[in-house]
């Protein structure tokens, strides 16, 4: 999948591992972990996504936003990040 740039994605993989050490304390975050960890690796692992790929990942966003989670600025920057993603790659969504 393409990505804005290195960097960019560098950022969303630091929020993979933020999500993931504070949900080892409070277990808010572990949906967004969990989360965040299966899109970056279908991020990571897809070369030439297909509508599939996307529509999974905007069901993985639905399924976070409709349980119980932190909902912080974090999770936030994290679907703006994934929004620009999306969007480089030709998909329009509403996960935001």
């Amino acid at each position: 999948m393409k990505i804005i740039s290195k960097e960019h994605f560098e950022r969303m993989e630091m929020m993979y591992l933020n999500f993931k050490t504070q949900s080892k304390a409070k277990s808010l975050f572990i949906q967004e972990y969990e989360t965040s960890k299966e899109i970056n690796e279908l991020i990571r692992l897809t070369d030439k996504p297909t509508q599939i790929e996307f529509k999974k990942i905007v069901e993985l966003i639905k399924l976070v936003n409709n349980t119980e989670h932190y909902s912080g600025s974090q999770w936030h920057d994290y679907k703006i990040h994934l929004n620009a993603v999306l969007l480089e790659n030709e998909f329009e969504s509403k996960i935001l």
